[in-house]
Parts: structure tokens; C-alpha cells; sequence
């Protein structure tokens, strides 16, 4: 995520945009207001309706424009998700260069007027889209956007330590920027890498969160964290014998952790290797037999083995420990909404688990 930093900052046609967001569009937005009223007053007594729309086009221009001038603002002061703004404001500008066409129709004017709106509502709608799709595509490919606000920002260290921990595992942009800052500062920080591979995973870029895994690895041998973060990474790409390498050896620096054997016993069950999934996850739930996951485990390696009875009893166990499981495939996606996480290769198993 690092960009040309001779882009970076708000200027050229970035400053312009921000210009248009802050000063143009309420400028722009209070000229029509006062054109249109002027133009319509006289009619307003006559064609009720007509009031009702000027009202209702007036309060949405007003809220839209107060969108601009919050998105040129946080564009300007390269805030958080300031690019993500932008995009929401042109794509609800869009919208409303639609509505604002078509709702002179609903003011019950004469056919002979409605007649007349029609070259001009076409002709607004046209420069709304044509206006969208010159910022939209100048946010997407701006070499300058990407610099400044996907790189890196100028912060202290401490304020860059704060916000970067306070967040490790979110996938935002901003998270990334700031670990990004960290690693620029201190290279030798394990912490940071490790996190920067938790983000990396979010991301779902696997290779590179087993490089930072591996460099924070290399900083510090002694991690088990880093060691089991890799060896998730791995699954993720099928890659199981190395994921078991590396939860064997989180175990031997934490032997009594319960979530490492449960790693592990996941690891030999993607590899087809029920046996020593079995015993993972019994030495999972000896150190914690409230684990609803390790259960989950059992049921299915004892399934995939042709024993259906022990796979209905650890099933039926799970069950008591997590209730939401007794509704199936929706409890399920309840408890990712909590952070687990559940591969389609495991909710195609779960599934003919609970038949």
C-alpha cells in the first residue's frame, strides 16, 4: 500500500475537487434556489402543487449540499474513509440529479409546460452523469487520491501507536495506514507485523499476511500468537501440512492454550486426517470442555469415520453449549456476526451434520 510520494497531498485537480465540494456546490445550490423562486413565486397560487415540489426540491438540495461540503472537508483534512465520503456524496448527487428531473411531473402543471421541462430535465440528468462518472473515475485511478490518503499520513509516533493498536484486526484503510507507519519507524517491531498479517487476513490476502507473520516470527521465535496467525493463513490457501507445522509449534511454546489444539484438530480434519483431529480436539476440550467448535470438530471427524453415534453425541453436545445451534445453518450465521469464522468448505460439512 505504498504510493509515489511526490502525489501525495491535497493538491492539483484534488484541491479543485475539494474547492467545488466546499465553495461551488452551496454557491451553485443558493443561485438556483433563488432563480427558481423568483422564476415560480408567481405561479405558486395558482399551481399549489408547485409549491409543495419547489419546498421538497429545496430542503433535498439543502441536505445534499451539506454532504458536499463534509465531504470536501474530509477530503481536505485527509480524514478517515475521506475517499469513501467523496464516492457516497457523487453517487446520492446522482441520485438526486434523477429525482430532481422528475419531480417537476408531479406539480400538476399543464401538458404544454411539462412539455417544454422535458429538453431541460434531460439535460440536467445528462450533466449529473457526466459530472459523476469524471470524479467517481478521478477517485477510483488518481495517483494523487492513492498517495495521499493510502499511504502514509504525518503523525507522531505515539499518536501513530495509539490508533494503530486500538485497532489491530480491522480491515480499514486507516489501520493499515497506521501499521504501515510502524513498521516505517521501528522494522524490528514483531507486534506490528503480527498485526499488520491480522489485517492483511481481513483483507483476505493470505501470501502477504504470511510474510509479516513470518518476519514477526523471525523478531521474536518465542511468539506463539504469530505462529498460529500463520498457520490460519495456510489453511486458508489448503496449504495444511504447513498449518499444522506451525499450530505444533505454538503448542510447544503455549502447551495448555485450548485454542491452539483446536487450531490444530481443524487442520488435520480440512486434511482428512481424523485420527489425529480426534485427538486435538479431545486435548482441546480437556483444557476447555465448554468449546463449543472443538465439539463441532469431533462431530464431524467422528461422521467423516462412519461413526454416526459418537457424531450425534458431540453434535448434540455442542448444542448445549452454544444453543444457537439448534436452529441450524442460521444459528450459524448469528455466531459469525460475533467473529467466528466458518469457511464454505466447513458450512458444507455443518451442513450434512445437522442433515
Amino acid at each position: 500500500m505504498e504510493y509515489n510520494s511526490n502525489y501525495r497531498g491535497v493538491n492539483g485537480w484534488l484541491l479543485f475537487f475539494c474547492i467545488l465540494l466546499v465553495f461551488f456546490t452551496p454557491l451553485a445550490t443558493l443561485f438556483t434556489i433563488i432563480k427558481s423562486y423568483s422564476e415560480l413565486n408567481n405561479f405558486f397560487s395558482q399551481y399549489r402543487g408547485l409549491k409543495t415540489v419547489f419546498v421538497l426540491d429545496t430542503v433535498v438540495s439543502f441536505i445534499i449540499t451539506i454532504f458536499s461540503v463534509h465531504a470536501g472537508i474530509s477530503l481536505y483534512n485527509i480524514k478517515p474513509n475521506a475517499v469513501k465520503i467523496a464516492k457516497r456524496y457523487l453517487i446520492i448527487n446522482l441520485g438526486y440529479h434523477f429525482f430532481a428531473a422528475i419531480i417537476p411531473f408531479t406539480a400538476g402543471l399543464p401538458s404544454y409546460a411539462e412539455d417544454a421541462m422535458v429538453p431541460e430535465a434531460f439535460k440536467s440528468t445528462i450533466q449529473g452523469f457526466i459530472g459523476f462518472s469524471i470524479w467517481f473515475s478521478y477517485l477510483n485511478k488518481s495517483k494523487r487520491v492513492k498517495a495521499t490518503y493510502y499511504s502514509l499520513p504525518e503523525m507522531t509516533e505515539s499518536d501513530y501507536l495509539r490508533r494503530g493498536y486500538e485497532y489491530p484486526d480491522s480491515d480499514t484503510i486507516e489501520t493499515m495506514i497506521n501499521l504501515n507507519r510502524e513498521i516505517r519507524l521501528n522494522p524490528s517491531n514483531a507486534k506490528a507485523f503480527n498485526n499488520r498479517g491480522n489485517a492483511l487476513v481481513e483483507l483476505k490476502n493470505y501470501k502477504k499476511a504470511i510474510e509479516d507473520y513470518t518476519k514477526a516470527i523471525d523478531l521474536e521465535k518465542n511468539k506463539a500468537r504469530a505462529f498460529t496467525n500463520r498457520g490460519f493463513a495456510y489453511e486458508k490457501l489448503k496449504e495444511y501440512e504447513k498449518a499444522i507445522e506451525d499450530y505444533k509449534t505454538a503448542i510447544s511454546i503455549l502447551p495448555n492454550f485450548a485454542a491452539f489444539y483446536d487450531n490444530l484438530g481443524h487442520a488435520y480434519l480440512r486434511s482428512k486426517d481424523y485420527s489425529n483431529a480426534v485427538s486435538s480436539y479431545r486435548k482441546c476440550i480437556d483444557l476447555e470442555n465448554k468449546r463449543f467448535s472443538a465439539m463441532l470438530g469431533l462431530a464431524e471427524a467422528y461422521y467423516e469415520s462412519g461413526d454416526a453415534e459418537k457424531s450425534k453425541y458431540y453434535l448434540d453436545e455442542a448444542k448445549t453449549i452454544e444453543p444457537r445451534l439448534l436452529e441450524g445453518m442460521s444459528g450459524i450465521e448469528k455466531i459469525e456476526k460475533e467473529g467466528w469464522n466458518f469457511s464454505d468448505e466447513d458450512k458444507e460439512e455443518l451442513r450434512k451434520l445437522f442433515g
